[in-house]
């Protein structure tokens, strides 16, 4: 039972990673950061540092500064710290004022009611 509940928080945080990657790349080809050098990417979540959504937002960090040999840095934010809802922190993403939000699919599902489904593994 164990072994089930250590392998699906593997399998969450690589489909989190999969997830704030993409969100990067897309930032970045969108054209919304500036030069290489000055790239400081703002993560989001709205659960605590205990939560395993700070663990990969921490695993990518670490990933992204390293990868870019400290050309890009990624500042974390947890809680309420840039936005308290999901509503506020997908219009946070419109506005470009946060680029990573890791959501739950409550957390996004006033906004968009597909993902109500979306928690169900495909």
């Amino acid at each position: 039972m164990q072994n089930k509940l250590i392998q699906g928080r593997i399998e969450m945080l690589r489909d989190m990673m999969k997830t704030a990657l993409l969100a990067g790349a897309l930032a970045i080809s969108a054209g919304q950061l500036a030069a290489a050098a000055d790239i400081t990417l703002r993560a989001t979540a709205n659960s605590n540092e205990n939560d395993e959504d700070y663990d990969g937002l921490v695993v990518f960090k670490n990933y992204i500064e390293n990868a870019s040999n400290g050309t890009m840095a990624v500042e974390i934010f947890m809680g309420t710290q840039i936005c308290a809802t999901g509503e506020e922190c997908l219009q946070g993403i419109a506005d470009g004022t946060i680029d990573i939000y890791m959501s739950t699919s409550g957390g996004a599902a006033g906004l968009f009611p597909i993902c109500r489904s979306s928690i169900c593994p495909i």
